[in-house]
């Protein structure tokens, strides 16, 4: 047979088959062949006669409110958030007419309310006893070289004229000494002025520091005494060393409260007088 008579069969099947299995609109719908939508429409008349009376009475019978929405027929579509009361058209200057309670913040611990009050005392520190100027500096960069003591003096150099810096280690633990001598290769002593301010303080608590000598060993004193201002080194001393300075038992558990208030008062004396 000719290919294009076996192709010509072969088409003619395959539409058969495709005509077999379509559906016309009028058999899924299940209507005659004869079937007018607009007619059948007309007859029908509006959307009302879809609606079924039960649930007609449902909103004829609804409340009325403020808003004017209640009683009003809803005949489908989308129905607003507004009229089903999930949300409100207040703006944020009108005042709610129901406000939650807000509870009050949980208060502060008193160790936080303790510490800033002792820090304020710091703040605000007066004494009568005081007639100079006293600063605390916490030198950085404590190194054998000392860099934070040297940036210091650099930094400060025209108000440190005059003034006396006391360096002071460990008074937390060991006996209370001063440096008789320190630095690695030239060995500096304290002053005469020095000297004199260690009597007085000793005549007003009662309290005589030893002596130590750190000869080979840079401090921030010698630092200081190198630049031209006079310093001296106030330590607790353990074993010709300050007490466990550079040590794994260098923490603050180990101080000794009553032992550090007595020097402390010692180092009042002094700054007194410088």
């Amino acid at each position: 047979m000719p290919e294009s008579r076996a192709q010509g069969l072969l088409g003619r099947f395959r539409r058969k088959g495709k005509e077999q299995l379509e559906e016309t609109p009028q058999e899924w719908l299940n209507v005659d062949e004869d079937f007018s939508a607009r007619e059948v429409g007309r007859k029908r008349g509006g959307w009302e006669s879809f609606r079924d009376e039960q649930y007609d009475d449902q909103y004829d019978d609804a409340p009325e409110q403020e808003e004017g929405h209640a009683g009003s027929r809803w005949n489908g579509g989308a129905f607003s958030r507004l009229k089903l009361g999930h949300v409100s058209t207040l703006s944020t200057n009108e005042e709610p007419q129901d406000e939650l309670p807000v509870e009050e913040p949980a208060p502060e611990p008193v160790e936080e309310d303790a510490i800033a009050e002792e820090i304020e005392q710091i703040y605000h520190f007066r004494n009568p006893l005081f007639n100079t100027e006293v600063w605390f500096v916490a030198i950085g960069s404590d190194t054998e070289l000392h860099d934070g003591a040297r940036a210091f003096v650099e930094a400060h150099r025209d108000e440190l004229r005059g003034c006396m810096i006391i360096e002071v280690e460990s008074l937390g633990l060991g006996e209370l000494a001063t440096a008789s001598e320190e630095g690695r290769y030239r060995k500096l002593k304290a002053s005469s002025r020095v000297k004199r301010y260690m009597r007085q303080a000793t005549a007003a608590t009662g309290i005589a520091p030893g002596t130590v000598s750190l000869a080979g060993y840079d401090s921030i004193t010698t630092v200081v005494q190198k630049s031209g201002l006079q310093a001296m080194h106030l330590l607790g001393v353990e074993d010709g060393r300050p007490a466990l300075k550079g040590s794994a038992d260098d923490v603050v558990e180990n101080i000794d409260e009553m032992l550090l208030d007595e020097n402390v008062n010692f180092l009042l004396e002094l700054a007194k007088r410088g």
